[in-house]
Order: C-alpha cells, then sequence, then structure tokens
C-alpha cells in the first residue's frame, strides 16, 4: 500500500496528516462469525515528514466482492468517482472491504473530502500481492485582507495589521501573532500594488485583524476597531476587510458676546513641533471665516494651534486679534470641535474740562469717523 499526503499547489510532502481505516463492510472469520463490523475502525495511520502514510496492518482478501455499475468521472490518478450526500467524493469501489477517510488534517490545511476505499479483492493465485497506491493532495486555506477608506473604499496606505488568533474565550492570544504587514498601495521596493495581502496556512478558527496606525496617522487615518473573522475549513478565497476612519475637526469663529459667527477672519491651521513651537512652514490649511464652522477631514494625530489674522470684514467691524487656540487632534473618528472667540475694540471717550481733566463736561455733541 503506497499513500502519500502532498501540498495541492507545490507538490511538497504533508506531514501531520491523519488517516482512520474503517471496516466497509462486516468482515467474517472462516466460522461466519463476525469479527469486525461495518463502520468499526480498524486502524489509523499519520503521514511522517515525507507524507508516507503507513497502515500496520495486515489486509484479508476479499473473496466476496461486487463491483459497482457507474458513469463516473476520473480525476488524477485514474480513479474512478463519485460523491456521497455529505459531498465527500468516493474514490475506487463502494463494495470494497475497507475504506480510509482523513480524520485530521495537516495545520493550516484543508480537509481533504474523500472516502478512498481499498479493494482486496481476491484476483487469482498468480497475483502474488495487491497493489494499492493513493497521492491524496490538500490544499492550503487562503485568506484575503484588504485595508480601506470607510467613505472612499480606496486602499489605506501605511497600517501596520496583525493577525492574532482567540482562545475558546474569544480573548486574543498575543503571544501567537500568526502574520503582521504594513499596507501598501505601491510597494516602492517591488513597484507592485500591494494593497490586497494574501495569507495562506491559517488554521480554521476565530482571530482578530489588529491595526496599529503607522504612518496612515500622518495620513489623518484613525485607529481602527479590532475586526473578528473565521476562517474556515475551505479552500475557496475567503476575504476580510477593515474599513479606515479618519479625523474630522470641525472650526468655529464666534463673537466673544453674542456668540454670532465672525466672517471674513483668516485663520490657519498650523502643527506643533515636540517642544510646542509653531511649525511656520507647515501650515495644513488656510481659509476665510463664513457664517458657519469649517469643517477639515484627514488633519493628522497630534497637537496644533489655530492662528488668526484679522482682515477684510472682520476687520471692518470691529474685532480683535484672538490669541492662538491650542488644541490636539485625537484618535477618534468623531467630529472634534476647536472654537475661538473672537472680541471686540472697546474705545472710552470722555468730554473733559481743558484745565481740569477732573471735571466731565455734560451736552456736547461728538462725532467719531
Amino acid at each position: 500500500m503506497d499513500i502519500q499526503k502532498l501540498d495541492l499547489d507545490e507538490n511538497i510532502p504533508l506531514e501531520g496528516a491523519q488517516f482512520t481505516m474503517y471496516a466497509n463492510k462486516d468482515i467474517k472469520n472462516l466460522d461466519g462469525d463476525v469479527i469486525v463490523h461495518k463502520g468499526d475502525a480498524v486502524t489509523v495511520a499519520t503521514s511522517d515528514e515525507d507524507g508516507h502514510i503507513a497502515f500496520d496492518i495486515d489486509l484479508p482478501i476479499d473473496f466476496n466482492s461486487q463491483t459497482t455499475p457507474v458513469d463516473p468521472h476520473e480525476i488524477d490518478g485514474g480513479y474512478t468517482v463519485n460523491t456521497d450526500a455529505d459531498g465527500n467524493i468516493l474514490v475506487g469501489d463502494v463494495h470494497s472491504m475497507f475504506r480510509i477517510q482523513e480524520t485530521k488534517r495537516p495545520s493550516g490545511y484543508t480537509t481533504l473530502h474523500a472516502i478512498m476505499y481499498l479493494d482486496t479483492t481476491y484476483q487469482g493465485q498468480n497475483k502474488e500481492k495487491i497493489e494499492i497506491s493513493y497521492d491524496l493532495y490538500n490544499e492550503m486555506t487562503r485568506v484575503v485582507f484588504t485595508k480601506t477608506d470607510i467613505s472612499t473604499g480606496k486602499p489605506v496606505y501605511g497600517a501596520m495589521l496583525q493577525i492574532i488568533p482567540l482562545d475558546e474565550n474569544g480573548n486574543p492570544i498575543l503571544s501567537e501573532v500568526f502574520d503582521s504587514w504594513i499596507t501598501f498601495v505601491d510597494n516602492p521596493l517591488t513597484n507592485e500594488d500591494e494593497s490586497i495581502h494574501l495569507v495562506k496556512g491559517l488554521e480554521p478558527g476565530r482571530y482578530i485583524l489588529r491595526e496599529t496606525l503607522g504612518q496612515a496617522s500622518l495620513l489623518g487615518y484613525v485607529t481602527a476597531e479590532d475586526v473578528i473573522f473565521e476562517v474556515l475549513d475551505t479552500g475557496e478565497i475567503q476575504r476580510v476587510e477593515m474599513k479606515d476612519d479618519y479625523t474630522k475637526v470641525e472650526f468655529s469663529k464666534i463673537d466673544i458676546a453674542t456668540g454670532d459667527d465672525v466672517i471674513g477672519a483668516e485663520l490657519s491651521v498650523i502643527p506643533l513641533d515636540e517642544n510646542g513651537e509653531p511649525k511656520l512652514g507647515e501650515t495644513f490649511e488656510t481659509w476665510i471665516t463664513e457664517d458657519k464652522p469649517h469643517m477639515i477631514k484627514y488633519l493628522p494625530l497630534g497637537d496644533y494651534i489655530l492662528r488668526e489674522k484679522l482682515q477684510g470684514q472682520a476687520w471692518n467691524h470691529g474685532y480683535v486679534t484672538a490669541e492662538d487656540v491650542k488644541f490636539t487632534v485625537e484618535d477618534t473618528g468623531v467630529i472634534q470641535k476647536v472654537e475661538m472667540k473672537d472680541d471686540v475694540t472697546k474705545v472710552e471717550i470722555s468730554k473733559v474740562d481743558k484745565f481740569d481733566h477732573d471735571i466731565f463736561i455734560e451736552g456736547a455733541q461728538l462725532s467719531l469717523f
């Protein structure tokens, strides 16, 4: 009996696949007594490092075999196959005395849903031995991961992602990170689009996809919540998508007394360095205030100042330049609000006696130009 376990894509030997041999019919001794019942497990074997599966057993000759008249298709190796109600591929003569089935798959591979029948039919006295040979293939699980903008659906560059298995209680096993990578739109080393990341060989089970922002934070993205996913026992491509939200900061410029919007002031958002000093050459955005708040999206995380330069309508309405407003852009997709309040000029005019300034004069009409 020559049975070998192989990788479907690479054709390399697979270690650790367990196969169980079952009786496919009642097996009787010479007296007609049933010594092994149909469906009983007879023996178990596990593929070695060379992929070989060796059953340590001598099988009896089947003198009462029947052939199965089928109209099957062929698979590699020339074996005739059908499928049963559970979708298992049936390989060989279903009336054979024994059958084998994979009962434990190699780690990271899908289960081989097939039943192989071992035909031990008596083939005449000139047949010294019956040869049974199978090459059995497993394919790896395949999961495609994408990281996209929650609004545009476009790939997100520079996010660091990890695949972490979950234990039976749903807690991450942090010491067993399966894979980690940085998302690329165009990898500068390969010049290839790597916005799609393919992972092979994930053991079927539950995992989380976890993000640590990396350079994505410099593009105004916030850390996404963990994505819980399950790898199924299938060779079909499975897909997991993580959507990245971004910062949203709303800026208001209002009258300190009335709370009304101040129109016509020039405002700028300027980042701060590690010492809290403005990076004057790196202004993120400048705008003229209107009668509604101003929204900035994708503002990178960090510390900033909102700086005013009075001009135009705001100047003409008697407003004075406000002090810088320091603010921090937090790691959240919730709208953050920054408010700058504008004070107005205040001029006190008195009419006094020319010679005694402590004497206030009433009734004089004054004009201000």
